[in-house]
């Protein structure tokens, strides 16, 4: 399942550091997914968008 949003929930509890991609477009981290998530517990993989600010949530 995967989620596009504008910003963030202020929730999500960031479980690693933020990794750039190699391009400098994108950059990514693993989150307790909070409201986002479909269970209680889950970890997602967040994906955002350095130029528009949007987020890719992968559950």
């Amino acid at each position: 399942m995967e989620d596009t949003i504008t910003e963030t929930d202020n929730k999500m509890n960031s479980l690693s550091e933020w990794t750039n991609s190699t391009n400098g477009l994108k950059q990514a981290t693993i989150a307790r997914g909070g409201e986002l998530a479909a269970e209680e517990g889950e970890t997602v993989l967040v994906i955002e968008y350095l130029r528009t600010n949007d987020f890719t949530i992968k559950h």
